[in-house]
C-alpha cells in the first residue's frame, strides 16, 4: 500500500471513530453525560471550561489546522495548551 493511500485510509478511519463517538454521546442521558465529563476531566487533569477558554484564544487558521486531526498538529496544540495553562505565552 502506498503512503498516500495509507494516509487517506487512516484519515477515513479516524473520521469514522469520531462519528461513532458522536453518536454515543448523543444517546447519553444528562446524568451519563455529566459522568463522562467528570471522567474526561479527571483523565486529562483539566476542566472542559478551561479548555474552552483556551480554544477561544486561537486564531481562525489555528482552529482550521486543529480540525485536520494531524498528529503533529495535535501535539503542538497540546504543548501550547499546557504552556497557556501554566501561565506561559
Amino acid at each position: 500500500m502506498s503512503l498516500p493511500r495509507l494516509c487517506t485510509r487512516m484519515a477515513r478511519l479516524e473520521a469514522q471513530a469520531w462519528e461513532v463517538e458522536g453518536r454515543r454521546l448523543a444517546q447519553m442521558t444528562e446524568a451519563a453525560l455529566d459522568a463522562e465529563i467528570v471522567r474526561v476531566e479527571a483523565h486529562y487533569g483539566v476542566s472542559i471550561q478551561e479548555y474552552e477558554r483556551f480554544v477561544d484564544t486561537l486564531s481562525a487558521s489555528e482552529l482550521e489546522a486543529l480540525c485536520t486531526a494531524d498528529l503533529v498538529t495535535m501535539r503542538r496544540f497540546l504543548h501550547a495548551f499546557q504552556r497557556w495553562r501554566n501561565g506561559g505565552a
